[in-house]
């Protein structure tokens, strides 16, 4: 099955991550970004699943002064450039 888009929620993401890890994307565009300040939630953990050439995160919420979840954030957009 081909799709031009796809538009999910977290929650749905995080029950079907089997099945959207396995497909390639151009872009995944997180709304509400900072839900995945938490490295260790399993949300955190299915966002990061996705495969996609381009990343990006849209919040209207300030950043924290907390480096994990700044680091969280940043690990989705560039997966393992800043190490663990």
């Amino acid at each position: 099955v081909s799709h031009n888009l796809i538009v999910t929620s977290y929650e749905v993401l995080r029950n079907d991550v089997s099945k959207l890890a396995q497909m390639d994307f151009l872009y995944c565009v997180l709304d509400e970004g900072h839900i995945i300040r938490n490295p260790e939630s399993k949300l955190s953990n299915a966002v990061k699943a996705v495969k996609a050439s381009h990343r990006v995160i849209l919040s209207g919420t300030p950043l924290q002064n907390n480096v994990a979840e700044l680091w969280s954030l940043f690990d989705f957009l560039t997966p393992g450039y800043l190490g663990t």
